[in-house]
């Protein structure tokens, strides 16, 4: 299984390779080939940033903190963004919720109601459940999201019509639900709940 990569984290590297060209664009002489190509690889790196910028992160005051990263470094907002995303959020009969996420130890973190009780190894799979339903901690659990009905139906329509542009506005919601990737694509999580 493939990590779902955060977009914070992406947005810190991209501000790291455009500080690190802007060190390096300050020691070329005043002209020169290699500062022109300097130059244009930080213009595409700004591009990159802003469009993730624009995605992912909707408020003008935290936009303005990212972009001050991005020129002198710092310290930037933490949110819901920077937490690890689900690969299995259920609810179990008795109302509990379990939240099933990759850890940094190459396994899963197991949470009921908030509280880690588990590990599973990375070879568990949630695919081969039938009727969205897994059992774990001695309970059966049925998948759930959290995303609202629009969010999910424009997802939908997304992805059944496979053309014209993400609905950019429901990014951030499917993304911390573990709906999608970074580049909106589906997620085996995604894939299981929209079939």
């Amino acid at each position: 299984m493939t990590t779902v990569k955060n977009p914070n984290d992406q947005l810190r590297e991209l501000a790291s390779e455009y500080r690190h060209l802007k060190g390096e664009h300050r020691r070329e002489g005043e002209q020169g080939t290699w500062r022109r190509h300097l130059e244009k690889q930080m213009e595409e790196l700004e591009q990159k940033f802003e469009t993730l910028l624009a995605r992912w992160i909707p408020d003008k005051e935290s936009q303005t903190i990212w972009h001050n990263y991005l020129h002198k470094g710092g310290s930037v907002p933490e949110d819901d963004l920077g937490r690890k995303v689900p690969v299995f959020l259920g609810r179990s009969r008795l109302n509990s919720v379990i939240e099933v996420r990759e850890s940094d130890q190459e396994d899963y973190e197991v949470l009921v109601d908030d509280t880690q009780v588990q590990r599973l190894p990375r070879t568990f799979s949630f695919d081969d459940s039938a009727h969205r339903t897994v059992s774990l901690v001695n309970q059966e659990w049925t998948e759930i999201t959290q995303v609202s009905s629009p969010a999910l139906q424009a997802l939908k329509q997304y992805v059944e019509l496979s053309t014209g542009t993400p609905p950019w506005q429901w990014a951030r919601m499917l993304y911390t639900d573990g709906l999608i990737d970074l580049n909106f694509g589906l997620t085996a999580r995604g894939r299981r709940l929209l079939s």
